[in-house]
């Protein structure tokens, strides 16, 4: 990515006008493109799987934003969260300057011109084989790269296992690390539980089994004639 096409990078909070806004129109695109989906498709089933009415997980709350959440605190108890993690610059798009917006999962200030940057996912062993996250992450060390105090970007994804998946092209590190380059972070389940717990956001029972799905089908050979679509994450905005 040239540098001469990025411009007007920041650093913002999530109350930030711009960007609440960008929100909910990507939020208002999406609940449009479900109702075209089930008036056209009506036995498509939603990729979101509501949780048991026995459980006490807030409604309409994904099981992969109520890990998310969890593994943030798990991270701020050990180091220190920056206030301001959504990233926003212009960028040249059909002879214009477009804004864009993306919210880091969690960002750590190293010293004065490094910056750790972290990526939460929950998902499938096919997914993080393939390092699902790393594109997010090379995206926000690019952009993150034209600001002074982040000309160093440390690179971290942080999966749900306890770290029996080798996963050869990353090593293991600790959340403290901040000498190596890029890395897995791995959080166990029990860990990702209680601290839910803690939080007042239970799982459900069957958490575990409900991961982001990988698409691939040669990584799952025997599917359904129609695969599910991944879950667009609502803060995924861009």
């Amino acid at each position: 990515m040239p540098s001469s096409i990025i411009s007007d990078v920041r650093l913002i909070g999530q109350h930030d006008q711009g960007f609440r806004a960008c929100v909910a129109r990507e939020r208002a695109a999406r609940a449009a493109l479900c109702i075209e989906n089930s008036t056209t498709d009506s036995h498509i089933v939603s990729p979101v799987i509501a949780a048991p009415a026995t459980t006490r997980s807030r409604p309409n709350v994904s099981v992969g934003r109520l890990v998310e959440g969890a593994i943030r605190q798990w991270l701020g108890c050990q180091i220190k969260s920056e206030c301001n993690t959504v990233l926003t610059w212009r960028e040249q798009a059909d002879h214009a300057r477009r804004r864009h917006y993306a919210e880091l999962d969690f960002l750590h200030r190293v010293d004065s011109d490094t910056v750790a940057v972290f990526e939460i996912k929950f998902l499938t062993d096919e997914w993080m084989l393939v390092l699902k996250g790393i594109d997010q992450l090379d995206r926000a060390e690019r952009v993150l790269q034209h600001l002074p105090a982040s000309r160093n970007v440390l690179k971290r994804l942080v999966y749900v296992g306890d770290g029996s998946l080798e996963i050869p092209a990353l090593p293991v590190i600790d959340p403290s690390d901040m000498r190596t380059s890029q890395g897995v972070i791995w959080v166990d389940a029990a860990t990702v539980e209680s601290l839910s717990l803690d939080r007042g956001a239970p799982l459900p029972e069957d958490w575990q089994s409900r991961p982001h799905r990988a698409l691939y089908p040669w990584l799952h050979p025997v599917r359904a004639a129609r695969p599910a679509q991944e879950e667009l994450p609502a803060r995924r905005v861009a």
